[in-house]
């Protein structure tokens, strides 16, 4: 039986260099959210719509460009349930480093404590800005939606997609992920991500529902949504991709 639950709300206070806490990403405001759960969700008498969702539980960011964060992995019909902290590269993508752990349903909260001394060693091991490690159900951030506005030019996200039918479904096959940089000057793309996918991943689509800024550099991770089909069918599931990108850096012009 598929759990049905809403996930306990944690915290990671960041150091006194951050303006606000970072904590567990909200999502319940965002438009492209909220789009998704509408397509995909089964709808529920009190006109919300269901799915198994992830978590993402920010850590923080280093001077040299690592984004450090926790996935809290959407459970589907297991008897327990995963997290995994990360430390990726936000010019490269690649990660750095990583470790995973189970805990049984519901208990989230308390895997973080008991996890708390090794989390700790890795933040500071990679000088992740992010000093007070602290439980607060009432703290999360919200991720700003494109287009971001940046030295006097405007950064939207292009998206293309290939799709493959099979039966009654369509699945992706290839997506590829754009920024566009407008200015008085002209347009210009980058492609900052790519990827090649199976028919048998069966994604329906991927979604970008808006980015992450860093702290210290004109650098963004942008947060896509992976909405993909449930093990039965629905509820269907949603996971998540970080992709970095630079503001100003291996932009090519394609307009006047």
């Amino acid at each position: 039986m598929i759990c049905m639950k809403r996930y306990i709300f944690t915290t990671l206070l960041a150091s006194l260099f951050f303006t606000k806490s970072f904590a567990v990403v909200d999502f319940s405001t965002n438009s492209n959210y909220i789009a998704i759960k509408k397509s995909y969700g089964i709808q529920t008498p009190k006109d919300r719509y269901f799915m198994i969702e992830a978590e993402i539980h920010i850590l923080g960011w280093s001077k040299n460009n690592l984004f450090a964060y926790i996935i809290h992995k959407a459970n589907e019909a297991k008897d327990f349930e995963e997290a995994k902290l990360i430390i990726q590269d936000i010019i490269t993508d690649n990660i750095i480093a990583s470790f995973k752990w189970t805990f049984k349903d519901n208990n989230f909260q308390d895997s973080i404590k008991a996890n708390a001394n090794k989390i700790k060693s890795y933040l500071r091991r990679f000088k992740i800005d992010s000093q007070k490690f602290t439980i607060n159900p009432y703290k999360h951030t919200i991720v700003k939606q494109m287009p971001i506005k940046y030295l006097g030019s405007k950064i939207s996200i292009k998206k293309v997609i290939q799709f493959k039918t099979t039966g009654e479904n369509q699945f992706v096959t290839n997506f590829r992920l754009i920024l566009q940089k407008e200015n008085t000057k002209g347009i210009y793309k980058k492609t900052v991500f790519k990827k090649h996918y199976n028919i048998n991943d069966q994604i329906f689509n991927i979604y970008t529902l808006g980015y992450i800024a860093s702290p210290y550099s004109n650098r963004v991770a942008l947060i896509l949504a992976k909405v993909y089909r449930g093990w039965e069918g629905p509820p269907h599931v949603i996971s998540y991709i970080i992709v970095g990108a630079s503001l100003s850096k291996a932009f090519k012009k394609v307009q006047k």
